[in-house]
């Protein structure tokens, strides 16, 4: 509901229909998967390797720095 999430959600979106396995998850509505992560900020973006965390970021990204993290991660 903030609004540099606000911004992402076009973003992830356009991500999610170009990659796929892209998720967006409201840690409002669902605390215990922020305390899971480890979550204190929001927007925060993980990439998942082999079901570890490879890459977090902290903020709004745009769509070409999401793609590099998801190219270089892991």
């Amino acid at each position: 509901h903030c609004p540099p999430c606000r911004v992402m959600t076009p973003v992830v979106d356009q991500l999610a229909g170009e990659r796929g396995r892209v998720y967006k998850i409201d840690v409002g509505a669902r605390r215990e998967i922020a305390r899971h992560f480890g979550v204190r900020a929001t927007p925060m973006t993980f990439v998942v390797r082999d079901g570890r965390i490879a890459r977090g970021l902290l903020g709004a990204k745009r769509l070409e720095a999401l793609v590099r993290a998801l190219d270089t991660a892991g």
